[in-house]
């Protein structure tokens, strides 16, 4: 995993990637649907599906349960059960 900062200051939508894996997250104290959304539709905006074919958020606050599907226009497929966890789920998978 890089620091996506690291390549470019302020980098849109992510904060870490791994472009062997094709993975990307994003980090919030917010876990809001309205978070995720923007952070989705950032993504598909800066057309990181070419680089990245999954979008993770960890969020540093307790997640939200969302069971409304994301709309990614088709850019990526994402699982709220899956793709957003938390602190809780980090320390369980270690």
């Amino acid at each position: 995993m890089q620091n996506a900062n690291d390549a470019k200051m302020n980098a849109p939508a992510i904060d870490l990637f791994d472009t062997g894996d094709q993975l990307c997250f994003q980090f919030s104290a917010t876990s809001s649907r309205t978070k995720v959304e923007d952070t989705i539709d950032t993504s598909i905006a800066n057309d990181l599906r070419k680089k990245y074919d999954r979008l993770m958020f960890l969020m540093l606050a307790e997640k939200t349960s969302h069971s409304k599907p994301f709309d990614t226009r088709g850019h990526f497929s994402f699982d709220a059960k899956t793709d957003i966890i938390d602190i809780d789920d980090l320390l369980d998978a270690i």
